[in-house]
């Protein structure tokens, strides 16, 4: 399911504060009113993680009902074709989750398990879980977009966790990408620096599945695919700004930057100099 393809929600969300969308997945940060909500029943996973203030809530999923306090941290999972409700004495700040079949089916892939097996969800706790909605959320409200690649690998590692806890087993051992599929992966990086690089182009490049890939890269290079894409585009942009006759705007398009003052900021922040400091 391609970014920006997913059905609209199931009922308006009037405190939408946030929304992206990539491969498979989408995440949205909503302030959601105090009373009873009732999506329809979805051929997508969902899940909601909790990112505000405690609150009071009664939760229904599939007919088993749970009432409690709602606090940070804490995620209700709704497999596909579940039936979920849930009532809020008060406001809350919640990130909504959205997969599609094929993602978790890529996810299950990764673990050698059934991508069926997920089972409904109440004030469930997860560090990992916890640690990458942080990370989509920091996503959401950053200023400018980071390329897709890392939304995409954020959607893939949190559909996985979800999969290898329904599996009850963790992901398996993989090995590294071997040098001859690194150097094609890093080959094709090199001369799209400028395109917004998806997580299934390079698994392809490199002939393993999607759900392997980020893996295997990071045991090869030490790093993940996205780190390693914004440090070419950085140093990519030194390049072409110590050569001369390029404006920095310049440097920024052929490189993949939004715009000069994303560069500058990738720079200071890798190289510890500027693109002015460069030019000057």
């Amino acid at each position: 399911m391609a970014d920006g393809s997913f059905p609209k929600p199931d009922q308006p969300l009037a405190h939408r504060l946030a929304h992206r969308a990539w491969d498979g997945f989408e995440v949205a940060l909503n302030r959601t009113d105090a009373g009873k909500h009732t999506p329809t029943i979805s051929p997508l996973v969902r899940m909601a993680l909790h990112v505000g203030p405690a609150v009071r809530a009664d939760c229904c999923v599939d007919d088993v009902s749970r009432s409690g306090w709602q606090s940070p941290g804490d995620y209700d999972l709704v497999p596909p074709g579940v039936q979920g409700q849930w009532e809020d004495a008060t406001e809350a700040l919640v990130m909504s989750f959205r997969f599609s079949p094929e993602l978790m089916a890529r996810a299950a892939e990764g673990l050698d398990a059934r991508p069926g097996a997920l089972t409904p969800q109440m004030r469930a706790r997860d560090p990992q879980v916890e640690l990458i909605g942080q990370a989509l959320r920091a996503e959401l409200e950053a200023a400018h977009a980071a390329p897709r690649l890392y939304g995409e690998s954020l959607g893939l590692a949190l559909a996985t966790r979800l999969a290898a806890r329904a599996a009850h087993r963790p992901p398996p051992r993989l090995s590294a990408l071997t040098p001859r599929q690194l150097r094609a992966v890093t080959e094709r990086i090199e001369a799209h620096l400028d395109e917004d690089l998806s997580l299934t182009e390079l698994a392809a490049t490199a002939g393993v599945s999607v759900s392997h890939f980020t893996v295997m890269f990071r045991r090869a290079v030490g790093q993940s695919a996205h780190r390693y894409l914004m440090e070419r585009r950085v140093l990519r942009a030194q390049a072409l700004l110590a050569r001369g006759g390029r404006t920095i705007a310049q440097a920024a398009g052929e490189t993949g930057f939004a715009h000069q003052s994303h560069l500058a900021r990738c720079m200071r922040r890798m190289l510890g100099v500027t693109p002015a400091q460069l030019t000057g």
